[in-house]
């Protein structure tokens, strides 16, 4: 993925992260799955609407909507992160709390640098 631009709001980092390639429902909902276990208590939103899951197979099973959002406590940096993932579109939005050494202030290359590998491995889940 590449990222396309940062910036803060609200106590937030907010960026946008390209695909490389347009993917289908069926991959969004592969890389959500692999994440679920990368968050403390993960939360989903369908189409803007919170979903309970039963267990992170169940994903995969979710109907087509417009949006799937995960968000909750990232164990891989410590912080609460958002990511959603629009249906159609190439975008992908991540959203951090602005806090630690790493997400403080906006910059961009830090930000790319701290993030990019795991959005990264976010993207090639979606293949598998």
């Amino acid at each position: 993925m590449v990222l396309t631009g940062v910036k803060k709001k609200d106590g937030w980092l907010m960026s946008r992260w390209q695909l490389t390639y347009g993917v289908s429902w069926e991959g969004l909902c592969k890389a959500v799955c692999s994440l679920y276990q990368s968050y403390e208590s993960p939360e989903l939103l369908l189409g803007g609407n919170k979903r309970e899951i039963s267990n992170k197979e169940s994903i995969l099973k979710l109907p087509e909507d417009s949006s799937l959002v995960i968000r909750g406590i990232s164990k891989v940096v410590g912080l609460p992160l958002m990511i959603t993932f629009y249906n159609q579109l190439k975008d992908v939005d991540v959203s951090i709390i602005a806090e630690g050494k790493e997400f403080s202030k906006v910059d961009y290359e830090k930000f790319n640098k701290v993030l990019g590998s795991f959005m990264d491995s976010v993207e090639l889940a979606m293949y598998k």
